[in-house]
């Protein structure tokens, strides 16, 4: 059995049974465990935060933990919610010197922080005291034995602190909130009562402060000329002005990373893809209470994806290159299909790729996570800007050639085959990485399809839907595409499937229809 040392500063994982030793006095372990997989890591930190983060990650506590958390994502594909947790350490045996300063009372309580901030499931810890503590951790199952470095005589404190994961299946962004980098959120909203949950969620949470509550649009116009703001929630509908016409006042001038707020009625799918087009990030649905904690988590994970997008839009993209000189007709048959996969800004991506493609193009299969109310908007919206048809699919159509089917929403679709003819399945199969529809089943069923020359595409997008069924397709012949980071809105989905070798190519919004007619000239 391989052993090793872990010294202070460093992280370590591995699938293989290995015995990982190391010594706390006032630093932390965060011993994690996949049980699924059989994979455990380690870290060990020896400050809660510092000025040199940068140089040495792994000595400070949300770097260390933050990369041993992407170990496990990238290299074993293991889910947060998958991992179980055992924090140790944290003694009060080392003080700053001339200070009252307690390395391991701050230590422990940046654990407990990072805890909230990942949602993990911690199912044991031992943590503080006066004496060091040798711990030795088995990757293989997880276990763990503890001896005090003082009595060399076990230690049997380590209590069972059982905790709701709340099922985070990705790290979004490699770069960690940390105490200094504060959110300044501005909620313009008619209705009392968001106002007050919003309020709420946000003042309880760490890096996040709520600048003010507009009932609306004149009353946020106020508040900006005195506030500084990072990320706005806009109410879609409301008095004196809506949030989609206060929307497209501000984006020119002052482009602020914008969540629009919705019932998710009918009549709203308008006015939310006119605010996508005119700079909106994302959106949500109004919160119920039976399903507050869903809200909150996704609340958080759009607005610190909006906030990050401000990067994006600094950056000068380039306007999409209209296919011009390639005919598909002269090359397609039944047997070439086009699939693609997107999220968080593929409704504008979607559009703007389509709208570049030739008048013939091969049968297409798209999912787009969007609400159901939306998908037959955002169809109807596309077939009228291109000169193909596009169409929300239905269970038990047959396919036809140079027609693009988008998944309905909150349905999955997938591609069967039914005689010599290709026919579309709709389903309410259970969510698949949380998403129904998903990206991933409609990719595996199309690895199940054969004799068929596919081209595969992953776009724009947070979370990490599509990378595994993205690689089954590119193992079964299929060429990948996948949009590139500096065109995307959020660089989640294309990334995930390039960590996994699922992605050929990467490409830029603007080139990627000419590229996707290029790949099918390859594929004939």
């Amino acid at each position: 059995m391989k052993k090793i040392f872990l010294q202070p500063g460093e992280i370590y994982i591995s699938s293989e049974e290995t015995i990982v030793s190391t010594i706390l006095g006032s630093c932390v372990s965060f011993c994690i465990y996949d049980e699924i997989l059989g994979v455990g890591g380690i870290t060990h930190y020896q400050l809660p935060r510092g000025d040199n983060e940068q140089l040495t990650p792994n000595k400070f506590a949300g770097p260390s933990l933050h990369n041993l958390l992407k170990e496990f994502k990238n290299r074993y594909h293991s889910s947060l919610s998958d991992l179980k947790v055992k924090i140790i350490g944290g003694s009060q045996i080392n003080t700053q010197e001339g200070s009252s300063f307690c390395v391991g009372k701050a230590n422990i309580k940046k654990a407990e922080e990072l805890v909230d901030f990942y949602g993990l499931n911690i199912v044991g810890s031992s943590l503080g005291g006066i004496e060091g503590r040798k711990i030795e951790f088995n990757t293989k199952n997880g276990n763990i034995r503890l001896k005090s470095v003082k009595s060399g005589g076990a230690v049997s404190n380590i209590q069972s602190r059982p905790k709701l994961a709340k099922a985070l299946d990705t790290i979004n962004s490699d770069k960690l909130l940390n105490k200094e980098q504060i959110i300044k959120v501005l909620v313009i909203d008619d209705a009392p009562v968001i106002q007050k949950i919003f309020s709420k969620i946000i003042n309880e949470q760490d890096g996040f402060q709520l600048v003010a509550c507009a009932s609306d649009p004149l009353e946020a116009i106020e508040i900006r000329k005195n506030e500084s703001v990072d990320v706005i929630t806009l109410d879609v509908n409301m008095p004196k002005m809506d949030g989609v016409t206060y929307l497209k006042q501000y984006m020119p001038s002052d482009p602020t990373p914008t969540i629009m707020i919705s019932d998710y009625s009918e009549e709203d799918s308008g006015p939310i893809l006119d605010a996508l087009e005119h700079g909106a990030f994302d959106y949500l649905k109004k919160p119920s209470f039976d399903k507050l904690d869903e809200f909150t988590h996704d609340f958080f994970m759009k607005i610190k994806e909006a906030y990050n997008s401000k990067i994006n839009q600094k950056k000068c993209l380039k306007s999409v290159v209209k296919v011009t000189g390639i005919n598909l007709e002269k090359i397609l048959t039944p047997e070439h299909l086009l699939v693609i996969g997107s999220s968080t800004g593929g409704t504008e991506a979607l559009k703007e790729v389509l709208t570049a493609m030739p008048a013939v193009i091969p049968t297409t299969f798209i999912v787009q996570h969007i609400p159901p109310v939306f998908s037959k908007s955002f169809a109807d919206r596309l077939n009228e800007l291109c000169p193909f048809k596009v169409c929300e699919a239905e269970d038990g159509m047959y396919v036809e050639p140079s027609v693009v089917y988008l998944a309905p929403g909150g349905q999955h679709m997938k591609v069967e085959k039914s005689g010599s003819k290709l026919k579309i399945c709709i389903t309410l199969d259970p969510p698949v990485n949380r998403f129904r529809p998903s990206v991933d089943y409609l990719f595996n069923s199309i690895t199940q399809l054969k004799n068929k020359k596919v081209v595969a595409v992953i776009m724009t997008g947070m979370g990490n839907d599509g990378a595994k069924g993205m690689l089954a397709l590119r193992n079964h012949g299929a060429l990948t595409l996948g949009q590139d980071e500096d065109s995307c809105v959020v660089y989640g989905m294309p990334k995930e499937a390039n960590l996994l070798g699922a992605v050929m190519k990467e490409v830029s919004l603007h080139k990627l229809a000419d590229k996707i007619c290029q790949m099918f000239y390859k594929l004939s």
